[in-house]
């Protein structure tokens, strides 16, 4: 404990160039996640004193937008309020995990906070109006109230299963690790887990929807998603050496497996306990998403920090070992070892540097400043690696530099792909926004195939844009049928690209996204008249928006 103040030093240093990189990268979205609406209204309901139709979201991160947006300047304040809260539960989270790391493995805190400070997952949640930042800042607590055997990591917990009910297995856990090692003090850990998870079981079951059973509806309709959970898991994490051809599996296996299974072992032995509850919160949280068959890259969040400080701990554990068998070898297997670390380091840099240049949309310059803060920071954690002498303890160095320095700047680039995605989401809709709030005739009203977005952007106008899927009809003559009963005369179809995943398809069916198809063209539809074509911005490559009103009978 009082060798924790020396492994924060590089942490407090990331973090605050994570600060400075993601104040000048703040900024809002086109259009936000999907998901960032249903918080929207939840926030809305609790500023009106309501209870939520749908529980299904937990209400923490909805009621601190709904407390913070009344001072939020600017035409979305609950878009701002959720990104200003989510910067600020990023860098606490990244703080708290490197504590946790600092005070339970403090030999290995500095390369967890490096890979943690680059791993890609961090920085698009924490410029992304979702829960997720304010999920891992509450894990990380309990994490910090386990290592400090207090029992206010059960309230921690359970503001966890408050932000996303899939977390409720972290009450369990933790449950279950003090009462095996503090068997005399069972009654009292299970009393606190019951105070954590009443809340929690409590709401999920208020409302005219319930979140439980809104969840069990739709793992009915998604069914598995291990295949790809499964494939989005080592990606997020392991990018790049992570591949599925056979070599690659095999340098993945003995270049991040190994290490990291032995980092297991190794923090096992240090601390059992605080290792037992991380290796099963890892297990039991990817098991949960497969059953419920979400395949997102958000869901890889609130996990991924533990096989990284895995890998962290089997790295600087096994840099001493590899020095002695250096030693052990003949005289020229240090600079034989050295030449060849320094050409896949070399490969690295020329790999990152050309993905950097092939990134479209948000390739910010300020990335590649803290992608050499990184790699500055990187070089000095690992004891200063260099060319000269080329002795044992440099090669073990530029061994273990060759192991995570892919992560850290694949990590970065990884990042920008992740962000250029999020912020270029259906953004096919913009042009369609902008003629809902400029053309749209007085009084009218109009039907969009991806309501949320439009109503988004529409400005004063989106009080008369309404969802596509309101009208149920099999063809466009009962369409136009069901949109003159209701007094709407205009209709955009705008692009989203085809549904892949179970998931994915059962939305674009609730969307009615078949019939809508037949807008896509600009063609004549029987009962409707073509009024405009929209062009999108000419990098994105997607079809335009299309607008269309009722034909006069």
């Amino acid at each position: 404990m009082s060798d924790a103040p020396a492994p924060l030093r590089s942490a407090w240093l990331l973090a605050a160039a994570l600060a400075a990189l993601w104040i000048v990268q703040f900024h809002p979205f086109v259009f936000p996640n999907n998901d960032f609406y249903s918080f929207r209204r939840a926030a809305w309901s609790f500023q009106r004193g309501e209870l939520p139709a749908s529980t299904k979201r937990g209400p923490i991160f909805p009621a601190a937008i709904a407390l913070l947006a009344p001072v939020m300047p600017g035409d979305q304040p609950e878009l701002d309020a959720a990104l200003a809260m989510n910067l600020v539960c990023s860098l606490a989270l990244f703080l708290a995990l490197a504590a946790f790391a600092a005070r339970t493995f403090p030999d290995a805190a500095p390369l967890f906070a490096v890979l943690l400070a680059t791993t890609p997952v961090l920085h698009a949640a924490a410029l992304q109006p979702l829960l997720e930042p304010s999920l891992g800042l509450f894990v990380a607590l309990a994490f910090l109230g386990l290592r400090a055997r207090s029992p206010w990591q059960y309230a921690a917990a359970g503001a966890a299963a408050l932000s996303r009910p899939d977390a409720i297995v972290l009450v369990a856990i933790l449950t279950a690790v003090n009462a095996f090692f503090e068997r005399d003090r069972m009654v009292r850990h299970a009393a606190l887990a019951a105070a954590a998870a009443l809340p929690c079981l409590a709401w999920y079951s208020l409302g005219r929807s319930g979140g439980g059973a809104a969840y069990l509806a739709l793992r009915e309709a998604y069914g598995s998603g291990a295949p790809l959970y499964l494939a989005i898991l080592p990606k997020e994490l392991f990018g790049s050496w992570w591949r599925t051809d056979p070599l690659s599996i095999a340098l993945f296996a003995v270049a991040v497996a190994a290490p990291s299974a032995w980092g297991a072992w190794r923090a096992w032995r240090t601390a059992p306990r605080e290792t037992a509850a991380m290796l099963a919160w890892f297990a039991v949280s990817c098991a949960v998403v497969v059953l419920y068959g979400v395949g997102k890259t958000r869901y890889v969040h609130p996990i991924a920090w533990v096989p990284l400080l895995c890998l962290a701990i089997g790295v600087v554990d096994l840099l001493p070992r590899a020095a002695a068998r250096l030693r052990a070898l003949p005289t020229l297997a240090p600079p034989i070892a050295s030449i060849l670390a320094w050409i896949a380091i070399l490969g690295a840099v020329r790999a990152f540097v050309v993905a950097m240049g092939h990134t479209s949309g948000l390739a910010f310059g300020e990335d590649l400043v803290f992608a050499l803060l990184a790699f500055a920071t990187l070089v000095v954690v690992l004891n200063g690696p260099s060319f000269f002498p080329p002795d044992a303890a440099n090669a073990a160095s530029l061994l273990a530099l060759t192991i995570v320095l892919p992560l850290v700047l694949g990590g970065v680039g990884r990042k920008l792909e992740l962000l250029a995605a999020v912020h270029d989401f259906d953004r096919a809709a913009v042009a369609a926004a902008d003629w809902v709030r400029t053309e749209l005739p007085p009084g009218e009203r109009i039907a969009a195939l991806h309501y949320s977005q439009i109503k988004f952007a529409a400005g004063p106008a989106r009080e008369r844009v309404v969802p596509f899927r309101r009208f149920e009809a099999a063809t466009a003559e009962e369409l136009r049928a069901a949109l003159a009963r209701e007094g709407v005369r205009y209709l955009a179809w705008t692009w989203r690209r085809p549904a892949e995943t179970k998931a994915e398809r059962f939305y674009a069916g609730r969307r009615n996204e078949a019939l809508a198809a037949a807008f896509a063209t600009g063609e004549a539809v029987p009962g409707f008249e073509h009024v405009a074509t929209l062009p999108a911005e000419p990098r994105l490559h997607q079809p335009p928006a299309r607008i269309y009103r009722l034909a006069e009978e």
